[in-house]
Order: C-alpha cells, then sequence, then structure tokens
C-alpha cells in the first residue's frame, strides 16, 4: 500500500505524463529502497549473509568524505547533490533525535526527489535500530507520510529527518541511512541512499525542577561566582543586575546564548541561585509525555497532567507554568516558566 501511495504523489507531479513503464521503474525503485532498509542492519553488525553484503561490490558508492565527525558515503545513484552539513540533536530528557541536513545540488538541473521514514534507518552502536519518526522537507513541520521536494540548480535545501523512540544514554548514531527516489525530466527513476557513519548527538537545553540541564548544567543552590564562563548551546554569556520587589533587593542572572536570552537565574541572597524562569522560547520544558516552550498552549491531555495552585497557575513536576490568553484566539499559552519557586 505504501508503495503505491508514493507512486501515486509523484505520478501527480509529473501532471499525468508518465507511462506504465515509469510506473513500473518507479516501483521497482522503491522496492530496492526498502529492501535496503531492511538489511541495513545487519551490515552494519558485520552480517556476511546480509543481502546489502552479498551486492555491495556491484553497488555504485562514491568517494567517503568527512563532514565534522561524520563521514558520508552516496550509495547508488546520484546527479551530483552532495551533503554539505549534518547535525544531530536532542533536547536532553527527550527520545526524540533531529538530523538538521543541508543538501547541495551542484548541477546545472533541478533535482526532484522524495523520501519517507519508512525508507530510512538509524542504528546505534548496540545494534538498535530506530525508523520511526518523520521528515521535514523545509516547511518546519514532520510528517510521517513519504515527502517531495525539488532542489534548483547551484542551490543549497535544508532539511530535517526524525527518529523517535531513541535510547537516552545513546550519545551518538553509528550509522544512519536516508534513502531517496528521484527522477529527471525523460521520467528515468533512480534511486540511492546517502550514508551517514558516526553522527554525534547534541543536547540541547531543557529546564527540570533543579535546574536547566544539557552539554552541563545550571543548577538551583549554584553558587554565582562558580558558574562555568559558557555551556555549548546553553549559553556563551552571562550578566548580572539587580532589582527591588516588595522592599527586597535581588540578583537576576541573564544567560544569553549568541546575543538571545535563553533563561534567568533569581539570587535573594546575591549569592546563590534561588530560582530559574524561562519567558523565551530558546530553552524547552516537559509536561506530561510531551516539551514545550513559551508561547506553546498545552494538548488537553497534558494540561490535566498538570495542578491548578492557588493563584490558577499550574505546576508540573516541581515547575510553575504562568499562562496568559493570546491574542484572538483566547487560547491559554504559556509565558513564563519557574523552578524552584
Amino acid at each position: 500500500m505504501k508503495k503505491i501511495i508514493i507512486a501515486l504523489a509523484l505520478l501527480i507531479g509529473v501532471q499525468g505524463q508518465a507511462d506504465a513503464q515509469f510506473l513500473k521503474k518507479l516501483g521497482n525503485a522503491i522496492d530496492k529502497a526498502a529492501k535496503t532498509v531492511d538489511d541495513v542492519a545487519n551490515t552494519i553488525l558485520g552480517d556476511t549473509n546480509s543481502s546489502s553484503s552479498q551486492t555491495s561490490k556491484t553497488t555504485k558508492k562514491s568517494k567517503p568524505y568527512q563532514l565534522g565527525e561524520s563521514k558520508i558515503t552516496i550509495i547508488g545513484e546520484n546527479p551530483g547533490v552532495s551533503m554539505t552539513k549534518l547535525h544531530a540533536t536532542r533536547v536532553y530528557g527527550s527520545k526524540d533525535v533531529i538530523l538538521n541536513m543541508q543538501l547541495y545540488n551542484s548541477t546545472d538541473e533541478p533535482w526532484h526527489f522524495q523520501t519517507s521514514i519508512y525508507i530510512c534507518v538509524a542504528v546505534d552502536d548496540n545494534g538498535n535500530q530506530f525508523k520511526k519518526g518523520g521528515i521535514d522537507m523545509g516547511d518546519g513541520n514532520f510528517t510521517t507520510h513519504d515527502a517531495m521536494s525539488t532542489i534548483l540548480d547551484d542551490t543549497k535545501f535544508n532539511m530535517r529527518l526524525l527518529f523517535s523512540h531513541v535510547n537516552l544514554d545513546d550519545t551518538r548514531l553509528k550509522r544512519v541511512e536516508m534513502n531517496y527516489v528521484y527522477h529527471d525530466y525523460n521520467y528515468q527513476v533512480y534511486n540511492g541512499t546517502f550514508r551517514m557513519d558516526n553522527v554525534p548527538i547534541t543536547l540541547l537545553p531543557s529546564l527540570k525542577a533543579d535546574g536547566v540541564y544539557g552539554e552541563g548544567k545550571v543548577l538551583i543552590g549554584s553558587t554565582i561566582t562558580s558558574l562555568p564562563d559558557a555551556i555549548p548551546y546553553m549559553y556563551d554569556n552571562y550578566t548580572t543586575s539587580q532589582f527591588t520587589n516588595n522592599g527586597k533587593t535581588y540578583k537576576m542572572v541573564t544567560f544569553t546564548l549568541d546575543d538571545e536570552v535563553m533563561f534567568k537565574a533569581i539570587s535573594k541572597d546575591q549569592t546563590t541561585i534561588s530560582y530559574i524562569c524561562l519567558d523565551t522560547p530558546h530553552v524547552k520544558f516537559k509536561v506530561g509525555e510531551n516539551f514545550y516552550a513559551i508561547d506553546n498552549d498545552l494538548t488537553y491531555e497534558d494540561e490535566h497532567h498538570s495542578t491548578p495552585n492557588a493563584n490558577g497557575d499550574l505546576t508540573f513536576r516541581g515547575l510553575t507554568l504562568k499562562r496568559e490568553k493570546a491574542p484572538g484566539t483566547g487560547y491559554l499559552e504559556i509565558k513564563r516558566v519557574y523552578a524552584g519557586l
């Protein structure tokens, strides 16, 4: 059924000009891509009986090249599209890993291609396979269905690949294979694979009841003078200031990354961190089973996982969520989140 859906979607894109031979070629290409996914784990783990291993001598491969710590290889057909950026991230505490990729079409013709999460696979160091997630072809939304796009000649294209349920202790993906199908102006169908070996997973910050965690941590109770000068992907600078509330003087520490405010800490005794506050969307926090950012509204289920307090705010596992009605919609959006209140 999935093969038929993908075939029909691509046929719509060529406005009915394809004939029965083109449909057959498309189906064969998708079959090959799906079979590659079925065999890739055995190949990674050294199973020489897999069909991928048996056919590797006749499969066309590009010369591998380094992209940061990762090695990139293109297997199968490719007219001249390369991967020029690759960065894998996960929010601290989340099982979702996102591969941020940039492709570059160095040819003189547009590249019409499609892929789907079901013909992609990631494998960790323990041989665990991850095939569930989604594809974002540059519009900011993940789809679990097939996704199609066109990269114009001499143009770069940003896309994302999401793998869900990745083990929390995985610090890298040993191998990722993104299979694709594309066609030329003669509706000749080809298929290939971007193989990515050794993809480190960067931790993005999230707020918990006792502090902010990521590639490092800033905890409630920490002495301000002992804070690191910077923590990758969390902050690269912080400044201190004072303010007065109800006759009491407090110290505020503002943490920034690339001049964007990430989070703030408040000290009652001028020395140690008493509270942490989020009022910008750059640090995530978890409610129920989902991660949110400032200006999001909670799902119905996650709102009922929270507990209202006397002020009408919501609390969840040590976090206090303050909400306001969004203009025009009336939805209650999260505007500030506190840890330590």
